[in-house]
């Protein structure tokens, strides 16, 4: 049943996706000690190029796995597709390090940018027998990968930030990480998928079988990414390598928990929604839950990233990093809303909609890039305040309506009780970051906030164990 399996799956999916980020934030703390603003910030500049091939590499080949039954012999042919889609990548990332130099007038970047690039064609080896483990449930076996691989790089990452490597630390630890979870994960399924016998001929049948789901979701997802990304590109760009090491520190924190959050219900929601989808009723009821869920875990750190930001910044990094704090509640009021409205991908991909979502990303991407632009026209402070205001202002009512309302079709109640509530919390938090505004306001905005988010939950609990009896008994009587 999907209930049940939803809980076991993200049993074990949390617990390890949760372990593995309380490790690599707990790495920052000491990390943050032994490293300048300006080697997170030489890290954030190669990154920026970095993580948007990678996408471009994996390209959603991991949703089609997952989405499409096919069997070992297909996972095999998309096996040698991936990797040599890697190791393209690769070659093309080490071609561009000498334009990256030159994009950001910093010479030191050359290097460090071809070491790197080799990130590509390693990560393109786990990409199928992680999205086999995930199809087919195992999600134990991909915690215990993900987490091991995750501790012993951090473990280097300290010692070698210790001994004074600067952000070469960060650079090899990244490298450690990503073979340690291609050998791991290649290991599990290495007796169904093979690197032998690779033809162009099979290439273009997984491109044929799977080309609508990759051309979908790579234009939803470069479009996006250079949305979510304009803000690191632009300052580091136009302003220091220790300012944007201070916004990168920001943006790291904000990212964290939405990262544990994608982590967790990228492996699970998929299959189990999978599931249910003859019943519309069954999925957004399940969906409901999973998004009630969510704002309850992260309401907390948001509460703490608008409310007591210099307070939590001093704590965790120590007083060299109180810069952080002014960025970080523009954060807060985008974590509240965007780790519940990055779920929507998944779902729309389930239900056969990339096209909408490659749309409706192109959209919202424009509008969150012209907000960054006339935000770094003042300061780079000044980006996430103008990329909260035009995200709570127009994307989040824009992606609610067409996809809450017009394809998921949730009732009028559940948008409100999900959406409009937290629409209207979100608001007050912003202004008063701004202005003021009075507290008790706030609180009651809160309080009926968690309210709805408890009750969403409760009445979804109910409903599937109603359902499940009923049909039980229907068998019963035959």
């Amino acid at each position: 049943m999907a209930y049940n399996s939803l809980i076991k799956g993200l049993k074990a999916s949390t617990f390890y996706s949760l372990a593995t980020k309380v490790i690599a934030f707990i790495s920052t703390v000491f990390v943050a000690r032994y490293l300048e603003p300006s080697d997170f910030g030489v890290i954030a500049m190669i990154n920026v190029f970095v993580e948007f091939m990678n996408m471009i590499a994996e390209g959603g080949l991991s949703y089609a796995i997952i989405k499409n039954d096919y069997h070992d012999y297909f996972h095999s042919a998309v096996h040698k597709f991936v990797v040599l889609v890697g190791g393209i990548m690769s070659i093309g990332m080490m071609l561009l390090s000498p334009l990256i130099a030159i994009f950001y007038n910093n010479p030191s970047l050359v290097l460090p940018s071809i070491i790197i690039s080799n990130l590509f064609l390693i990560k393109a080896v786990g990409i199928t027998p992680m999205a086999m483990l995930s199809k087919e449930l195992r999600f134990s076996e991909i915690g215990r990968i993900t987490t091991l691989s995750m501790f012993i790089s951090v473990i280097c990452t300290i010692l070698l930030a210790m001994v004074g490597l600067g952000y070469w630390s960060l650079i090899i630890g990244q490298v450690i990480n990503a073979i340690l979870g291609a050998i791991l994960s290649y290991n599990k399924v290495k007796d169904r998928i093979s690197f032998m016998g690779f033809s162009f001929v099979k290439m273009k049948g997984v491109y044929a079988r799977v080309g609508h789901t990759i051309k979908n979701v790579i234009g939803f997802r470069v479009v996006n990414y250079w949305a979510r990304n304009a803000d690191n590109l632009y300052i580091g760009r136009f302003y220091s390598v220790a300012e944007l090491g201070i916004y990168e520190r920001a943006y790291k924190l904000f990212i964290l928990p939405m990262g544990l959050i994608n982590s967790v219900l990228s492996q699970v929601m998929l299959p189990i929604l999978k599931k249910d989808l003859s019943s519309e009723r069954r999925v957004n009821r399940t969906y409901g839950m999973i998004l009630n869920g969510v704002s309850l875990v992260i309401l907390p750190l948001s509460l703490i990233f608008i409310f007591i930001p210099t307070e939590f910044i001093n704590f965790i990094w120590g007083n060299q990093w109180l810069q952080v704090a002014e960025i970080l509640p523009y954060f807060g009021v985008l974590i509240l809303n965007q780790a519940l409205m990055t779920t929507s991908g998944l779902v729309l991909v389930l239900k056969g909609k990339e096209v909408i979502l490659r749309r409706l990303g192109w959209v919202s991407s424009v509008i969150i890039v012209g907000a960054i632009i006339l935000g770094g026209m003042t300061s780079f402070i000044s980006v996430p305040k103008y990329y909260a205001i035009a995200y709570l202002m127009i994307v989040l009512p824009l992606n609610v309506y067409l996809v809450y309302f017009k394809v998921l079709k949730f009732s009028f109640w559940r948008n409100v009780s999900i959406w409009l509530v937290r629409l209207i919390f979100s608001c007050l938090a912003l202004y008063y970051q701004l202005y003021s505004v009075r507290g008790e306001v706030i609180f009651a905005c809160l309080l009926l906030l968690v309210g709805c988010d408890i009750f969403g939950i409760y009445k979804g609990v109910k409903d599937s164990i109603d359902e499940d009896s009923i049909n039980n008994r229907v068998i019963s009587t035959y």
